[in-house]
Formats: C-alpha cells, sequence, structure tokens
C-alpha cells in the first residue's frame, strides 16, 4: 500500500524551495511513498488529511512565518485540531533563517508543537556530522547560503519520515 507524503511550506527566502526540493528527493527515493510539494497559499486542511505523513516548512522570523502561521489559524483548518484526524500520521519540519543563531530551533520546536497538538507522531534527524554545520536534530536547517549539509539534511529528514511512515502504513495498518 503506498504512503502518501505531504511538504507544505512557506516559500519567502531563498533557501526554502531548494529545502523543499530536496526532501522531496530523499523522500521519493522510499519505495512505494507519493510525495507531494505544496506551497502553504496552495494548501488546504483537505491535502493533510489525504496525506500519511506532513512535513511543515517555514522561513524563521523568530517563529512561524506570518502566512504559515495564518492558514494554520485558520478557521478550514480547526477541523485538524478536533477529533484529531491527524493523530498517529507522521510529522516533520524544517526552516531556514539568515543568521545560525536567528531562532531556527525555536521556530522549528514551534511547527512541532503544531504536529503533536494534531495528535502526530513527530519525527526529526538523528545526530550526525552533518548538524554540525545545519544545527538542528529537530528538522532540517540551513541559514544564510546554503551548503551541501543542509541539502543532505534535508534529503535525510524526507527518507526518514518516509521510511517512518512506510512501517507504520506501508502495509496498511491501523492509525495509532
Amino acid at each position: 500500500m503506498p504512503v502518501h507524503l505531504l511538504i507544505v511550506y512557506d516559500d519567502f527566502g531563498r533557501n526554502m524551495t531548494p529545502l523543499a526540493q530536496a526532501i522531496e528527493e530523499g523522500a521519493s527515493g522510499v519505495t512505494g511513498t507519493t510525495v507531494q510539494r505544496r506551497l502553504v497559499q496552495d494548501s488546504t486542511a483537505d491535502d493533510m488529511l489525504a496525506a500519511d505523513a506532513v512535513i511543515l516548512g517555514s522561513p524563521n522570523f523568530s517563529g512561524i512565518s506570518g502566512r504559515l502561521k495564518s492558514w494554520l489559524d485558520s478557521d478550514p483548518m480547526e477541523v485538524l485540531w478536533e477529533g484529531q484526524p491527524m493523530r498517529g500520521k507522521v510529522g516533520a519540519a524544517f526552516v531556514a533563517g539568515r543568521s545560525r543563531n536567528a531562532g531556527q530551533e525555536f521556530t522549528l520546536l514551534a511547527l512541532l508543537h503544531v504536529l503533536w497538538g494534531y495528535g502526530m507522531l513527530v519525527v526529526g534527524v538523528p545526530w550526525s556530522d552533518l548538524m554540525l554545520a545545519s544545527s538542528s536534530y529537530y528538522g532540517a536547517a540551513a541559514s544564510r547560503q546554503l551548503q551541501e549539509e543542509d541539502l543532505a539534511q534535508a534529503r535525510l529528514l524526507g527518507e526518514r519520515v518516509a521510511r517512518v511512515a512506510q512501517r507504520l502504513y506501508g502495509a496498511g495498518e491501523a492509525r495509532l
């Protein structure tokens, strides 16, 4: 049974789309995984509901971008909180900022907080040498000029989310 992974992100800033593309590349390499990459303004609650796994991405503005936060807080998205239809699905996050210590981890944690609120199972990236350059195990993170290490970490996050979703739902098992 195929697993469907959705990447929803705010594309403000030069690094968000390349990171989203790298996440898509990593997830697409996992057999039995389909990936849909969408800008936040083109996304709906139904897109989220149709996915087995969701990765949210935001540029860092010492928190979630206004466009993404507004979408997450909109009336149509309320259905994701009440009744917990996202419960047991896999979630993750990615972020890009202008400087290494400008709050990327804060933004990642704010995104993960939303996913936990939906009842999702959150996946980060395991400790590796990649994080010495890209800086977070909470999710993929980049700052300033995009480095190959940032893209490698993004691919790893996409692959890891896809593999976890495959283990949980690839055989059609019930949601947790």
